[in-house]
């Protein structure tokens, strides 16, 4: 009852509003015309006033300036198409503030989706380095990160690759929309004022737009807790459309830490997302373990695609994952992967 009630409000107040007063006189005026007059000539453009006329109350009313509406009026319009189609007016509310809005705005910002994502993450265990002078055992990250997006434009606008050391210096990372990957590196036994020179010396970062590799730099920076491979762009340069981008990255890894998280804080994700994982050790059997935490609309994510592959000899463990073709994942999605090792038997 109390939806039928509802209903009948909106129903009444629609064709009582100040247009559909209008047509309804109008109704009258043709309705004692057509009564009044013999002329047929006349009776029939009577008739043919008045079908307009109940159009005019019937039929749903859209500004013939829709297109410049405010944006005021384009929000209040959006939520009452939402409420129309909802039982609540609160659960109306939250669709348009906390999902409608929110991927509209992406749309006005561009540069917070990424289109067509792949990224491949290995790991390699036990890995034995000079670092500081000596032969260390760490583990190494290599990443290659695939999809299609819009870059800052401007006069001279710059992209760059990021690694850090402190978590405080990767969440400074997110906020610039020229920082095109960003992670953390720990490297054990080696103090603050040597991690800039280590990192330097142990990694490796290739940038390819649009076919393009792309000439880098190392940044200029008085922090320590940051090295940003930098990639300039000139006016010949602009791009103002989404391009092909290609990012290889190659860096340390702490031997005393067994997880790596993958997340996607900054940025939408669309159309089809795909992540592989893989984890190597020379010599003993990699057990992998994944969390994902992907916020994505109801049956947007096809479990069955989550494909575990492994190797024929134990040592090589990887996890293969892919969203449907026609999915958006919302920033803050991810995924946590954690992996053991044993000795074969």
């Amino acid at each position: 009852m109390h939806r039928l009630g509802r209903i009948a409000r909106r129903v009444l107040a629609h064709l009582t509003r100040s247009k559909a007063r209008v047509g309804w006189m109008l109704i009258i005026i043709c309705g004692s015309l057509y009564a009044s007059v013999a002329q047929e000539t006349v009776r029939q453009m009577t008739l043919i006033l008045a079908s307009v006329a109940a159009g005019s109350i019937f039929l749903p009313e859209l500004s013939s300036d829709l297109w410049t509406m405010p944006e005021k009026q384009v929000a209040q319009l959006q939520k009452e198409l939402i409420s129309a189609a909802t039982d609540g007016l609160d659960w109306a509310s939250y669709v348009w503030s906390e999902a409608l809005n929110p991927m509209l705005a992406a749309v006005r910002e561009p540069l917070q989706v990424q289109w067509h994502l792949t990224y491949d993450i290995r790991i390699y265990l036990d890995q034995s380095v000079e670092i500081a002078g000596s032969r260390s055992t760490i583990n190494r990250v290599q990443s290659l990160c695939r999809s299609e997006r819009l870059l800052p434009a401007g006069g001279e606008s710059r992209i760059w690759v990021s690694l850090t050391r402190t978590q405080d210096a990767l969440m400074n990372e997110y906020s610039s929309s020229g920082c095109l990957l960003r992670e953390q590196v720990e490297i054990p036994d080696v103090p603050a004022e040597r991690w800039r020179e280590e990192v330097l010396r142990l990694s490796y970062v290739n940038v390819i737009v649009n076919g393009r590799t792309m000439p880098l730099e190392i940044a200029a920076d008085d922090s320590l807790d940051i090295v940003r491979w930098e990639a300039r762009f000139f006016d010949n340069d602009i791009i103002d459309e989404r391009v092909p981008v290609t990012i290889a990255v190659s860096f340390p890894l702490s031997p005393y830490v067994n997880n790596f998280p993958i997340i996607f804080a900054s940025y939408y994700c669309a159309g089809q997302t795909e992540i592989s994982f893989s984890v190597y050790h020379p010599k003993e059997t990699v057990e992998l373990q994944v969390d994902n935490f992907c916020s994505r609309r109801a049956g947007g994510m096809r479990l069955h695609e989550l494909i575990r592959r492994v190797a024929d000899d134990g040592r090589l463990n990887t996890v293969t994952f892919a969203t449907a073709k026609d999915s958006i994942l919302w920033p803050g999605s991810g995924m946590l992967f954690r992996w053991e090792t044993r000795e074969r038997t």
